[in-house]
């Protein structure tokens, strides 16, 4: 079976299904009651003492959960991705919850220099295992590379 190439295309369909806003709600619920959360908001805490006023990116966010959880304790921030349909799902998970949330669509592999130095917190969940050879090390270094001196990078792989 040949493995399809990443394109927004193909992420469109994924996110294209549909999704009622309880659904939505229901996933950042559901987040935030996880292990995964509770030990990165922990190390968020540690690190910087408090969410409040913290720049934060989430890359191949797909609805931006993380991010959104991370808005409800007052940073600011960014969803990346390159499908339209997963930001337009973003849009209306933010716009449920009453949060800004600033939406990128661009590419998770290939970042703009606009968004270098900006950010405390850079974060995918998901993301690197869809790319094969020398770009799964791409992802990784794209988060760093957006962050300022000092932040804070995670990343979860899915099993």
């Amino acid at each position: 079976m040949k493995i399809q190439e990443n394109t927004a295309e193909l992420w469109d369909n994924v996110w294209d299904k549909p999704s009622t806003v309880e659904k939505l709600l229901y996933t950042v619920a559901k987040e935030e009651r996880l292990i995964r959360w509770q030990r990165m908001e922990a190390m968020i805490r540690e690190r910087f003492g408090t969410f409040e006023g913290l720049s934060v990116i989430e890359i191949g966010a797909g609805r931006g959960t993380n991010a959104a959880l991370m808005a409800q304790r007052g940073a600011q921030v960014t969803v990346l991705d390159d499908s339209d349909s997963a930001l337009e799902r973003a849009k209306r998970l933010f716009d449920a919850l009453a949060l800004d949330v600033e939406l990128v669509n661009d590419d998770a592999l290939d970042l703009p220099d606009s968004l270098r130095d900006r950010f405390d917190v850079s974060m995918s969940f998901g993301l690197a295992e869809h790319f094969l050879d020398e770009r799964l090390k791409r992802p990784a270094g794209s988060r760093a590379r957006r962050c300022q001196p000092g932040a804070c990078v995670s990343a979860r792989r899915n099993r």
